[in-house]
């Protein structure tokens, strides 16, 4: 079906600064690759969506993707399920990585006579969003269809440099 490693990998970066604020803001792209999206099974606590109403017609099991498993004896009979090219699909994604906003406070008598060179307060989010480029919003990022995004780490910090 194609590669499973992204064969694309873009960024955008970019910082403004005004007076003593600045805000720094990056965004990637991984594309040209395949993902195998975890088929659902009984045990999932999130299944697709969709899942409520797969048949709503008599006639709709007729035209099922599950395959016929003749021989229930193999050593895997669920793996025909599991492994169908169904749920083969397009691997690209986008995620904001990163967004910073930071505030200098260099100018302060305080901080001058500290012996500071640099004093700033940051506060940066990472993974701010994920999304997948195919019908289940997939993400090799997140590995899941259940939670289609990376959790967002939230940082406060105070930088210095004496």
């Amino acid at each position: 079906s194609g590669s499973t490693l992204p064969t694309i990998n873009a960024g955008l970066s970019n910082r403004v600064d005004f007076g003593n604020f600045y805000f720094f803001a990056m965004i990637n792209y991984y594309g040209g690759f395949k993902v195998r999206v975890p088929r659902p099974t009984p045990s999932d606590n999130r299944p697709l969506p969709g899942a409520d109403n797969y048949w709503r017609v008599p006639g709709d099991e007729l035209k099922t993707d599950i395959p016929n498993l003749i021989d229930l004896t193999a050593t895997s009979p669920s793996w025909a399920y599991r492994y169908n090219k169904n749920y083969v699909v397009h691997g690209d994604y986008m995620t904001i990585g990163d967004l910073t906003l930071s505030y200098r406070l260099n100018d302060l008598n305080l901080i001058k006579k500290a012996g500071f060179k640099n004093f700033e307060i940051k506060a940066q989010v990472s993974n701010l969003y994920t999304v997948g480029f195919n019908r289940y919003n997939y993400s090799a990022a997140t590995g899941s269809y259940a939670k289609p995004y990376v959790t967002p780490t939230y940082t406060l910090g105070l930088f210095t440099n004496f």
